[in-house]
């Protein structure tokens, strides 16, 4: 059907109408009713209504702090003493013209005035030899100065000592004598009588 068919039909007949669309559901109501107890809504009303009743434009929102009191302006730092000395005045001849405490205090506090420091003093030259050098074999590889400078520094190089002699043998002892074939002390006071003549002689 053409929609002036469809239209004239459901006019006049009751057919060809399109399904009207479905009836929406009613609105549930509010959660809260935000005009009642509104006189006394600070002490009479509960959280959960308050919230509801400020988000939707009614009572019901905390009472905002009060203002606080405005920042007083920061007090002005005090103006600090006048400087001792005046570091540009008389630069040019400071040398001769300035005080020793107006030279002291210029070099710490503006870097004028300081009496220039002593030179640097030369570096220590390297030592003659390299006492670590060949030390393995000092003995027979290193010159005589050398092993003077590292004998006299801390290292090797002094002169080996010469070996220790042996000690001295103990003295060998005299032979010991052979007894003697008679004791010319035994029986001396009957010797006439009493000795054999090989004893006697």
């Amino acid at each position: 059907w053409s929609e002036p068919k469809k239209n004239w039909c459901c006019a006049h007949g009751g057919r060809g109408c399109t399904p009207a669309p479905p009836t929406p559901p009613p609105t549930p109501p509010p959660p809260f009713d935000c005009r009642a107890g509104v006189e006394n809504w600070v002490a009479g009303w509960s959280a959960p209504k308050k919230a509801y009743c400020c988000a939707h434009g009614g009572p019901g929102c905390a009472t905002p702090p009060p203002t606080p009191p405005p920042t007083p302006p920061p007090t002005p730092a005090p103006t600090p003493p006048p400087l001792p000395f005046d570091c540009n005045a008389g630069f040019s001849n400071w040398v001769a013209g300035w005080s020793e405490p107006k030279k002291n205090w210029c070099c710490a506090h503006g870097g004028r005035g300081c009496t220039p420091a002593p030179p640097t003093p030369p570096p220590t030259p390297p030592p003659p030899f390299d006492c670590r050098a060949g030390v393995e074999n000092w003995v027979a590889g290193w010159s005589a100065p050398k092993k003077a400078y590292c004998c006299a520094h801390g290292g090797p190089g002094c002169a080996t000592p010469p070996p220790t002699p042996p000690p001295t043998p103990p003295p060998t002892p005299a032979p010991t004598p052979p007894p003697l074939p008679f004791d010319c002390n035994a029986g001396f006071s009957n010797w006439v009588a009493g000795w054999s003549e090989p004893k006697k002689n």
